[in-house]
């Protein structure tokens, strides 16, 4: 933490103490990664901007537990901006249908680029849906769609699409063209 978010360790000692007795009253494990992060989550906002984020999820139907589990599983899902939030959000709701329990399960999407990977990703697997190439039972796996680098992403599709649709990878560097 110290070699790559150094800024986080810059504050006076009172101030860290308490982001730290923070951090631990909030239940995280100080023997974990996770525990730093949410150290330079917490260090690196002022208290009304935590509050108005928890507001903006809030405005998204987000309970304060829902907040805390989305936090405690990547303090990251903090650090995005309000706007960045509400894309994504906005798109994933109301554009892909998800449901808000889904995204509090994986809410290191919030801090993935919208333009260069979720709807790109997403807008595929439209394609692929509507087209009937992937099966109720198989749905959405965020592993797959969303967590992949884009090399293996890229191998997974082809290997798995290709066939059935060929134009696959130009609609998807299309969509990415489109981002850039």
């Amino acid at each position: 933490m110290l070699a790559q978010q150094p800024r986080t360790f810059f504050t006076s000692a009172d101030r860290f103490k308490k982001v730290v007795g923070d951090v631990k009253e909030m239940g995280f494990d100080p023997s974990k990664s996770r525990f730093l992060w949410a150290i330079h989550a917490i260090r690196a906002m002022s208290k009304s901007t935590w509050d108005k984020k928890v507001e903006l999820y809030k405005k998204w139907g987000w309970s304060e537990d829902e907040i805390f589990v989305a936090f405690e599983k990547y303090p990251g899902c903090m650090m995005a901006s309000p706007d960045k939030i509400s894309r994504i959000l906005d798109f994933l709701v109301n554009t892909m249908g998800w449901e808000r329990s889904y995204i509090v399960q994986w809410p290191i999407v919030i801090c993935f680029s919208s333009e260069k990977r979720i709807i790109p990703r997403c807008l595929v697997y439209q394609y692929l849906a509507e087209k009937g190439l992937i099966e109720e039972k198989d749905g959405f796996c965020f592993n797959k769609w969303l967590m992949y680098s884009e090399s293996k992403f890229l191998k997974w599709l082809v290997k798995r699409y290709v066939e059935e649709a060929p134009e696959l990878l130009k609609l998807y560097q299309k969509h990415l063209d489109e981002a850039n």
